[in-house]
């Protein structure tokens, strides 16, 4: 993701789109895991919001990037398969 991509905050998460993917990243109530996904807007055959990866890591900016290479890798794959 080489250009520069702000993250929206609303109720109790954090989002960005890119690439018909959105990164969702979801804020812990208290102390504990931080839960991000990879969702794809634009599946083959228009199959929308087709989660394609989620973990769980201890810190929101952990997640932040875990979420943006998974993406990276996708949105990689998909140019040169194309």
């Amino acid at each position: 993701m080489s250009e520069v991509q702000h993250w929206n905050k609303q109720a109790g998460m954090l989002w960005m789109e890119k690439d018909g993917l959105r990164l969702v990243i979801h804020l812990p109530l208290a102390k504990g895991y931080v839960r991000f996904a990879v969702i794809d807007h634009r599946g083959p055959d228009h199959h929308l919001d087709r989660l394609i990866g989620s973990g769980t890591l201890e810190d929101v900016g952990t997640a932040k990037d875990a979420a943006e290479r998974m993406a990276e890798r996708l949105v990689t794959a998909r140019r040169h398969r194309a």
